[in-house]
């Protein structure tokens, strides 16, 4: 702006004008802004982050291309390298486009076509790496849930998995075998009542040559003594055999795909052009009502969020060579868009860990000489009282970005200063990003790297920051050195279309383009350097990263069992899983009193139909405690106080809920009586 410009509708002019020079002649706007002629007040325009990247990172493009063939034009950064490490047998990036052709031609003889979609009920493996390029690349779009059952009935954990199978218009499913066994075999009639036909599936064992399976052996052993080793054999044995039972008496045309890449080398796969508006990959949100809500995105909206925030980024220490330990999952949109599509683009090799838990991460980390890691903050947290990690050197590990929930300056000071004692020159990066914007938007690197920051936006992504209540845009006024708001994301990692003509983001305008809300208060910096405070929902993240979004919901489930009078849902930090467990602060109808015993057996029935047993929940909305209490504490003004309870955290009177959710077999519960 310049200095004659003095009514705001003189100001809000110039914003239109350069938004629309933004969008229209970006590269003239980017020079503008480097040769410090932009000053609105919005931060929208101005951009004041611009001062912590170089231009050429600022500046947009568009490859049009596939993801795939993205990937593949990069030997400047893929040629030598290794894409996979699988218990440290080392896949070749040759190797996996080799891979990704076999499983196109697997696809294309099953009779997928463009637009089909495929239910994937997978962890991270190399396969399910394969199968996502091989389905975009003709076409197709790859459909990840939540591989692991959802109930510790069966019958009801695969109905779960037909429900999003029909809600999403999927018509065919890849699984891993023992995946097959939940989330399938149960209810098979049902679902060929839905239209599936054909089910392509893989086992754990298929790209583990001789050195991976002695490793496996070795880390089972490590981790877990002899007899979790023992236990693990038998387990992995008989789970073949019912697999293979399961498989002989299906009602389903079932095809291995380690058999299915021999038998079909003389197919021609049926590739797809670049389509700017052709979808690859859905993924889900949480879901504030419970069931997950679908995300799809584009090739685009992948490689934005692989290229732009991870690739080009400066920055941040991803480059040839990096081991990068493959934790977060392809459901999430931070797990398929940043951590897998940005390693691909760098030539970085990811450490498949299939089943990850905060009890194993810290020997993993260190056994995979992992160089870097994109993780939520309780793995981190959980590294400083690592007993496995007590005398270990971690001069290999380089970088730490952390994603999915907050930590506070506290936890990056002691994690920063572990890091240092064990010889490394990592430091915590800490992000944000939403599933709906295919994961992060800002890293603190840099000069953003203030501690309990999120950092500043990267790349071409805009941020700003709106009032709660009327979603009107704040600017800075003169001096002002901070403005505190909702948080909105403008980022080309954004699908602004519909699946099936609905839309589960919410989004606004502001100035010809359009933002997501987050529902995230923030505060913004004069510099362009932003700071989490709360949800605007009362929400919450789990220790898992887990969004526990509209708490209200599952108030109202526990509320509708009798003696129930009320019930406050609030977070409470666990040592044990270095984040928040989910509380569930509940009275009972004053005139009845039960017994300790009763109010467990009360637990259990809540935990078992309302939740376990209920096909609109998942099951890691599941309550982790439940404290009875005479009453709740009050504000000043009379009303509940939510907060001060959230602040209790555990006190040892509740009773105590232990879900296993990682098992792949069945999902069981346990109702324990309180500490105290």
């Amino acid at each position: 702006m310049t200095e004659t410009t003095t009514t705001k509708n003189d100001v809000l002019a110039e914003v239109e004008r350069l938004s629309e020079l933004a969008r229209t002649d970006n590269a003239k706007y980017v020079e503008m802004l480097y040769n410090d002629e932009i000053h609105t007040g919005y931060p929208s325009i101005d951009r004041p982050w611009h001062k912590f990247l170089p231009k050429g990172e600022f500046t947009d493009f568009y490859p049009n291309m596939t993801v795939f063939d993205y990937v593949r034009s990069k030997p400047d950064v893929t040629k030598g390298q290794n894409a996979f490490s699988y218990f440290m047998h080392e896949i070749s990036y040759d190797e996996m486009f080799q891979h990704v052709e076999e499983c196109m031609k697997v696809l294309t003889d099953m009779g997928v076509k463009k637009d089909d979609r495929i239910l994937c009920i997978t962890p991270n493996m190399p396969e399910t790496a394969y199968l996502f390029f091989a389905a975009s690349q003709i076409g197709a779009i790859s459909d990840y849930v939540f591989p692991a059952p959802e109930s510790d009935d069966l019958l009801v954990a695969a109905r779960k998995k037909l429900d999003l199978f029909k809600r999403e218009k999927c018509k065919y499913v890849i699984a891993l075998d023992i995946l097959y066994l939940t989330a399938i075999a149960p209810n098979e009639q049902e679902w060929k009542d839905a239209g599936l036909e054909k089910v392509l599936c893989f086992t754990a064992k298929d790209s583990m040559n001789l050195k991976a399976t002695l490793t496996y052996l070795k880390r089972e052993k490590l981790l877990h003594g002899k007899e979790g080793r023992k236990a693990a054999l038998a387990a992995s044995k008989e789970q073949g055999a019912a697999f293979a039972k399961a498989r002989e008496n299906s009602l389903f045309d079932i095809r291995m795909l380690k058999d299915e890449m021999k038998r079909c080398k003389d197919v021609i796969p049926q590739e797809v052009p670049y389509d700017p508006d052709q979808l690859c990959v859905i993924t889900h949100t949480s879901g504030s009502t419970g069931k997950p809500k679908a995300l799809p995105f584009t090739h685009d909206n992948i490689i934005f969020a692989g290229e732009h925030i991870i690739g080009k980024n400066h920055l941040l220490r991803w480059h040839k060579g990096t081991r990068s330990m493959h934790v977060l999952p392809f459901y999430a949109a931070y797990g398929v868009g940043n951590v897998f599509m940005g390693a691909m683009v760098r030539g970085i090799t990811l450490v498949e860990i299939p089943s990850p838990n905060v009890q194993d991460f810290g020997a993993l980390l260190y056994l995979n000489r992992v160089t870097m890691c994109g993780v939520i903050p309780p793995l981190v947290n959980s590294l400083v009282t690592n007993e496995y990690l007590k005398d270990k050197d971690l001069s290999f590990l380089n970088w730490v970005n952390v994603g999915g929930g907050a930590m506070s300056a506290d936890e990056i000071q002691t994690a920063n200063q572990f890091f240092a004692d064990h010889g490394s020159e990592a430091f915590v990066c800490q992000g944000y990003g939403m599933s709906e914007t295919c994961g992060a938007v800002t890293y603190a690197v840099g000069g953003s790297n203030v501690d309990g920051s999120i950092g500043a936006p990267q790349g071409p992504a805009v941020c700003a920051v709106v009032d709660p209540d009327t979603k009107e845009m704040i600017p800075f006024e003169e001096g002002q050195e901070e403005i505190t708001g909702e948080m909105v994301i403008c980022s080309r990692g954004t699908y602004l279309g519909t699946l099936d003509g609905v839309s589960n983001i919410h989004t606004k305008e502001y100035f010809g383009d359009t933002y997501v809300l987050t529902g995230d208060i923030v505060h913004m910096s004069k510099d362009g350097i932003f700071t989490f405070s709360e949800r605007v929902d009362a929400g919450f993240t789990r220790y898992d990263g887990f969004k526990v979004k509209n708490p209200g919901v599952l108030e109202d489930v526990i509320c509708g069992f009798e003696p129930i009078f009320a019930c406050h849902i609030t977070p409470a930090l666990s040592e044990e899983k270095h984040g928040n467990l989910i509380k569930a602060n509940i009275t009972i109808d004053p005139t009845v009193e039960l017994t300790l015993e009763e109010q467990m057996d009360l637990v259990r029935k809540i935990v078992a139909e309302g939740f376990m047993n209920n096909p609109d929940l998942q099951i890691r909305q599941t309550p982790a405690l439940f404290h009875f209490r005479d009453e709740f504490p009050l504000s000043g003004a009379g009303k509940v106080n939510v907060k001060a309870m959230a602040k209790e955290g555990i006190t040892g009177e509740e009773i105590r809920v232990v879900v296993d959710e990682s098992n792949a077999t069945n999902s069981t519960f346990e109702v324990l009586p309180p500490e105290k």
